[in-house]
């Protein structure tokens, strides 16, 4: 099966033959962690990275089931920041976001969770958004 890679903002960087891998004349799903895994490993040269004036992606990491988005927000201080609103604000964004780049995409169809992560300027946790796969879509 060949598999197009996209980068963060959805522009494709690559295709492969991915996720399937010839083992003595049977084919083998790649695991969801070793995706995950092999999506920080090609992601991690690219950060850290403006995203706007007031937002820096810092990273991007994997565990087990698990996709993160680190961001910063520039501008933000912890005791200035409604988590609530801003939880409240970002979501619809965020898991439109996700479900419209076909990677993200992909990766929670087979069970992830793309955790989105913002911090304040002194890297302080503001909020967490999890974004799993829509039954339906």
């Amino acid at each position: 099966m060949t598999v197009q890679r996209y980068d963060h903002e959805g522009r494709l960087i690559g295709e492969e033959n991915a996720g399937v891998l010839a083992q003595s004349g049977a084919e083998t799903e790649e695991s969801l962690e070793s995706l995950l895994r092999r999506t920080e490993l090609e992601l991690q040269a690219h950060y850290p990275m403006m995203v706007d004036s007031a937002t820096r992606l810092d990273a991007v990491t994997a565990d087990t089931d698990r996709l993160h988005y680190r961001y910063t927000l520039l501008n933000a201080s912890v005791e200035e920041v409604d988590a609530d609103a801003t939880k409240s604000a970002l979501t619809p964004m965020v898991r439109l976001q996700a479900n419209s780049m076909s990677f993200l995409k992909l990766l929670m169809e087979k069970g992830a969770t793309i955790s989105f992560h913002y911090a304040d300027k002194d890297g302080r946790e503001i909020t967490v958004i999890d974004v799993r796969a829509e039954p339906g879509v």
